[in-house]
């Protein structure tokens, strides 16, 4: 059970941190409007080019799920994410900022389609329910959390701290799974 908890706990964590970052931008619009000089509806693609990146992959990355190791998938969707962030944060205008969040939005994709298909291939049948329960915590979490640190981090900080968060969650994720997540021979997908 334990080891199951610590498996769970890898993925459930991505999810939660897909969901923040789709949420944490929100609040941050009137400042991309002030700082890229530009309007709202320009702006509401910060969130959009985001969330099209990741839907459109969907399909993509369920195929190399099942083709590929799952842990490979997802761990590689962590770092896309990460890079994906941090290169948000060094966006010299909103043009750039636009391509690294499809960047965010893939290694996104990459993550949700992994850890949720991850769940049937590490986990036994009668725990499944119990697995997605957690995920769906962790992912009402990070809709939850983000627009709260999001609306904190633009009243103290600079919008680029938004995405510098993801980093060291990205690493950290990273590490566990790679300590916690067993490599499976084939996907049983």
């Amino acid at each position: 059970m334990a080891n199951y908890f610590l498996i769970l706990t890898a993925f459930a964590f991505s999810i939660f941190l897909v969901r923040f970052d789709g949420y944490i931008v929100n609040l941050a619009m009137p400042t991309f409007v002030h700082d890229f000089q530009i309007n709202l509806s320009q702006a509401s693609w910060v969130a959009l080019s985001y969330i099209l990146a990741q839907v459109s992959a969907f399909i993509l990355f369920g195929k190399l799920s099942d083709r590929f190791r799952l842990k490979n998938i997802f761990l590689s969707g962590v770092g896309v994410f990460s890079l994906g962030s941090f290169l948000c944060v060094l966006s010299p205008n909103f043009a750039f900022l636009l391509a690294f969040r499809c960047i965010q939005g893939l290694g996104g994709s990459m993550m949700l389609v992994s850890a949720f298909a991850s769940l049937v291939a590490y986990l036994p049948k009668e725990r499944i329910g119990w697995a997605l329960g957690i995920m769906t915590t962790a992912a009402a979490l990070g809709v939850l959390l983000g627009p709260v640190a999001g609306g904190f981090i633009i009243n103290y900080l600079s919008w680029r701290w938004i995405f510098l968060v993801n980093v060291p969650v990205g690493i950290i994720v990273i590490l566990f799974g790679m300590k916690v997540i067993p490599a499976l021979e084939k996907s049983s997908i």
